[in-house]
C-alpha cells in the first residue's frame, strides 16, 4: 500500500496536541485497513487497537481508494479524505454527514466481512468432486437417513427437509418415524470435530447392518471419518480447534463449520435437484401447509 500525504493535520477529539506521529496510507479497501494499518504505527508497531478505529463516511461518499489518517496512540481522532474532497477531522464513532452524533459502518460491522471471508476460504479449499461423489450416492440410495450433534443437527435438518422436497427418502435418526438401515442405504453424518460418542455408536450400528456411511467433517483423520465408507472434508475450524494457537475463525467454537454446513447442504441440493429432474415448482408443492 502506498503512503500519501493528507492536506489537513488531524484535530484529537480529546484536546491532545496534533503534532503526533499519524498514519496516512491509501487503502484499496476497508479490511486492509482493518488489518494492517489499524494495528500499525509509522514504525510497524501495533499501537492502534482495533475498536477504537472507525470508518466513519458512508459507503457512498466514500470514495476508492479511500486516505485514511489515524493518530498513532491508541485513541484520537481519525480523518478520511479524498484527492477532490476535503479531508474531515472528527472523534471516532461520529459522522459528519448525520452532524457528527452518528456512528456509519464502524469496525462493530467489519465481522460480517470477516466472517464471509472466512466462509470463502473454506469452499476455496473444497473438494467438488467429492461432494459430487456424495450427492451420487444419495441420489442412488434405497433411501437416506441423516444424523448430527447439537447445531450441526440442526443444519442436517434443514438438508433432510429438502431432500424430502425433492421426493428423496430420507429421515432423521431419532425420530419416531426412522426406519431401520441396510444394504442400499445410506447413514448420512456430520461430525465436525472428528467423532462425538453417539456418532461412534450410531455408525457402528449402522455398518454393522450393511449401511453405506457416508461422513461429513472437518478433521478428516478423526475416528468417524475413519469408520466411514465416503468422507467429505469440510476444512473449517470446530470445537477441535477452536482454542489457543489453532484457532482461526472469529467467530466462536464451531460456528465456522456450521454456518459452512448451510451452504454446502443447500449446494448439494442444486445439485441433487438436477440429478434426480425435480423442477422447483414440484418442490414447492411438497412443502407443508401446516404452518
Amino acid at each position: 500500500m502506498l503512503g500519501h500525504p493528507c492536506p489537513f493535520p488531524p484535530t484529537p477529539a480529546d484536546g491532545r496536541s496534533a503534532a503526533k506521529r499519524t498514519i496516512t496510507t491509501i487503502v484499496e479497501n476497508e479490511s486492509d485497513f482493518i488489518n494492517d494499518i489499524a494495528n500499525r504505527d509509522g514504525k510497524g508497531n501495533r499501537r492502534i487497537r482495533r475498536d477504537h478505529v472507525r470508518f466513519v463516511l458512508p459507503r457512498p461518499l466514500r470514495p476508492h481508494p479511500t486516505i485514511i489518517t489515524s493518530e498513532s496512540g491508541d485513541f484520537g481522532a481519525i480523518m478520511l479524505c479524498s484527492a477532490t474532497a476535503a479531508c474531515a477531522s472528527l472523534d471516532p464513532g461520529t459522522d459528519p454527514a448525520a452532524g457528527g452524533n452518528q456512528e456509519v459502518n464502524s469496525v462493530s460491522s467489519s465481522p460480517y466481512q470477516g466472517a464471509l471471508k472466512e466462509l470463502e476460504s473454506v469452499f476455496s479449499r473444497l473438494d467438488d468432486a467429492k461432494v459430487d461423489e456424495v450427492v451420487d450416492v444419495i441420489a442412488k440410495a434405497r433411501s437416506t437417513v441423516v444424523f448430527g450433534g447439537g447445531r450441526e443437527r440442526l443444519q442436517i435438518m434443514g438438508f433432510a427437509m429438502r431432500l424430502y422436497h425433492m421426493g428423496v427418502p430420507v429421515a432423521v435418526e431419532g425420530d419416531m418415524t426412522t426406519p431401520p438401515v441396510g444394504p442400499g442405504d445410506v447413514f448420512l453424518v456430520t461430525v465436525g470435530p472428528g467423532e462425538i460418542s453417539t456418532a461412534l455408536a450410531l455408525i457402528g450400528v449402522a455398518k454393522a447392518a450393511g449401511a453405506t456411511v457416508v461422513v461429513i467433517t472437518a478433521q478428516p483423520n478423526g475416528r468417524a471419518p475413519r469408520m466411514a465408507d465416503l468422507v467429505l472434508h469440510l476444512p473449517a475450524q470446530t470445537m477441535a480447534d477452536d482454542q489457543g494457537a489453532a484457532k482461526t475463525s472469529i467467530l466462536p467454537m464451531g460456528s465456522l463449520y456450521e454456518g459452512a454446513l448451510f451452504v454446502l447442504f443447500e449446494i448439494m441440493v442444486l445439485k441433487l435437484r438436477e440429478r434426480v429432474a425435480i423442477t422447483p415448482e414440484a418442490m414447492r408443492a411438497r412443502h407443508t401447509n401446516l404452518e
